[in-house]
Formats: structure tokens, sequence, C-alpha cells
């Protein structure tokens, strides 16, 4: 039997959330993605490891 279609790129939200945090960290600079023969690899750019953390 067919699974039903989603409109998230995965089925699982969880996964649908982490893409959205993950293009919010690289549209400020502070991640940044390669395409690898793997699949994509997510890495902290200069400004991201130097960025303070917030809060106390």
């Amino acid at each position: 039997m067919p699974r039903p279609t989603s409109p998230n790129p995965s089925p699982r939200p969880e996964e649908h959330l982490l893409r959205g945090d993950l293009s919010a960290l690289i549209a400020l600079g502070l991640v940044e993605e390669r395409i690898e023969p793997q699949g994509p690899v997510y890495a902290l750019t200069d400004l991201g490891r130097h960025t303070p953390e917030f809060g106390d």
C-alpha cells in the first residue's frame, strides 16, 4: 500500500525542522554546506567559529 505524500521534504517532521535550522544558519553565514560524494557536509565558517554564545 503506498504511503501518503507529504509537502515536507522528509516525511519525518523533525528532519524538516533541522533543514530549516540549517538553512537559517547558512543564510546568516555561520555554517557552510559542501556537497561531497557521500552527501552534503555542513561546517562552521570563520564567523560561526568566532560568534560568542548567547546568554550566560
